[in-house]
C-alpha cells in the first residue's frame, strides 16, 4: 500500500511540474580545459612549494620530530589515574572477533608496542575488548582501537577544562594562514598509575595486555593531558 502511495505522489510531482515548465533540461556550465590545466599546474608548484618548507622545519627542529622515547624515559611527574565510581564491579568483557587477514597487523601493533614499552602482558581481572579499523590506503597500519565504553561508565569525571573552540576560533580570526600539527601518540606520553594499570587491561585474539601508559579511549585522558 505505501509503494502505491509513493509511486501515486511521484506521478503527482512530475505531471505538476510538466504542466510549470520545470522539466526543462539543467544548464550545463562549459568545462574550461586551459583553466583546470592551469589551477593543477599552480597546485603542483605550491604542492612542491610546501614540501620544502616541510624539511626546512623538520631540519630546523629535528628533536620534535624524534620518535617517542622508551617509557623509561618519559617523564613521571604526572601520571594517569582512573577514579571509579563503584570499586567493585569488575569489567570484563569477551574480545571481538577478528578476521584472519588482520592477524599479521595485530602482531606488528603489538610488537610496535611492546618494544616502546607502552604495553606488557596482562592477568588482570579487568578485560575490555580491543579491535582494529583499517585505513583508506592498504599499505598503512590499521589503527588499534580500545572499547573502553564499560570503563567509562564507572569512571568518575575528570571536570579539568578543555580549550573552547569559540575562543580558539576568535584567535585565528586575524590570521591569514592556518596550519595544523597532529601529535604523534601524544597521550602515550603520559604514563598511567601503577595502582590503576590493571584497570587498562584489552583483550584480544592474542593475548590480554594492559597499558603502562594513558591510551586513547580513556574517558578523562584528554582531560588529563590538557
Amino acid at each position: 500500500m505505501d509503494k502505491k502511495l509513493v509511486l501515486a505522489e511521484l506521478l503527482l510531482i512530475c505531471h505538476d511540474r510538466q504542466k510549470s515548465g520545470k522539466h526543462a533540461p539543467e544548464y550545463i556550465k562549459p568545462f574550461n580545459v586551459a583553466g583546470a590545466i592551469c589551477d593543477h599546474i599552480e597546485f603542483l608548484a605550491n604542492k612542491d612549494a610546501l614540501c620544502k618548507h616541510e624539511m626546512h622545519i623538520k631540519s630546523n627542529f629535528t628533536q620534535i620530530f624524534e620518535p617517542i622515547p622508551h617509557i623509561d624515559e618519559l617523564p613521571d611527574d604526572i601520571v594517569a589515574e582512573i577514579h571509579l565510581k563503584n570499586a567493585e564491579k569488575t569489567i570484563k568483557t569477551c574480545s571481538y572477533p577478528s578476521p584472519q587477514k588482520y592477524k599479521e597487523a595485530w602482531q606488528i601493533l603489538i610488537q610496535q608496542h611492546l618494544d616502546a614499552g607502552c604495553i606488557c602482558p596482562s592477568s588482570s581481572p579487568c578485560a575490555s575488548p580491543a579491535f582494529i579499523v583499517p585505513k583508506a590506503n592498504p599499505n598503512v597500519l590499521p589503527r588499534w582501537v580500545n572499547d573502553y565504553c564499560q570503563l567509562n561508565e564507572n569512571t568518575i569525571t575528570d571536570c579539568h577544562p578543555l580549550p573552547h573552540i569559540d575562543d580558539i576560533l576568535n584567535d585565528c580570526a586575524k590570521g591569514k594562514i592556518w596550519a595544523t600539527i597532529d601529535m604523534t601518540n601524544s597521550f602515550f606520553q603520559t604514563q598511567m598509575h601503577p595502582d590503576h594499570i590493571s584497570l587498562t587491561a584489552v583483550t584480544m585474539p592474542l593475548s590480554l595486555y594492559e597499558w603502562l601508559v594513558m591510551l586513547m579511549g580513556l574517558k578523562n585522558a584528554p582531560a588529563i593531558h590538557q
